[in-house]
């Protein structure tokens, strides 16, 4: 689960640039911390506010997001409690990009359903990154909304099935310019129709 801001006021930007992004900037790149414990150290010296238990809860959300996370997991972007914004794959490792003024710790994410769903209200949807478990993310789209998300999440393998080869990126393209627009004007070599 990634919280995209406070009622998710980070989403239309992060949607478009095809990541998910936390804050905690000042504690520059994390790729060479050691541990949760040495985050939180860190953390302590950059932000002299914190307490030891904030530190603590803080390293944790930034360790889980840069070291925890990996390519291939499914990012499930919310609005609340009781609203899914989103639904995508990570499809990089962790960087840090000192170029973004805020929000500088960064997963580039393929958004497979860019689309807004209500759920039923989940308790403790309020931290920046949380683990869904997969029993838990099954039962969040088995049989209610948003059912169109599941088909849409196949259309890659069933274009593949019916022997459509196209770049996953031409295909997630074409349907947000679809989303965006009622609808989309393909280019291509004169004469093709």
């Amino acid at each position: 689960l990634f919280r995209s801001g406070e009622d998710a006021h980070l989403w239309d930007e992060l949607r478009d640039a095809g990541i998910i992004a936390i804050g905690w900037g000042r504690a520059g790149d994390v790729h060479d911390v050691k541990s949760r414990d040495d985050l939180a150290t860190r953390l302590r010296e950059v932000y002299t506010d914190y307490s030891e238990g904030t530190a603590k809860t803080n390293a944790s959300q930034v360790w889980t997001f840069a070291h925890d996370i990996r390519p291939g997991d499914i990012i499930v972007a919310n609005q609340g409690k009781s609203r899914v914004v989103g639904l995508g794959e990570v499809i990089g490792p962790y960087e840090f990009r000192a170029d973004r003024t805020k929000y500088q710790h960064c997963l580039p994410v393929r958004w497979f359903d860019p689309t807004a769903s209500n759920i039923a209200e989940q308790g403790g949807w309020v931290r920046t990154v949380i683990e869904i478990p997969a029993e838990r993310y099954a039962k969040l789209f088995e049989d209610g909304a948003p059912m169109e998300a599941k088909a849409r999440s196949s259309i890659y393998a069933y274009l593949r099935e019916h022997g459509l080869h196209f770049p996953s990126e031409l295909v997630t393209t074409y349907l947000l310019s679809l989303r965006t627009k009622p609808f989309v004007i393909l280019s291509g070599i004169s004469g093709t129709g």
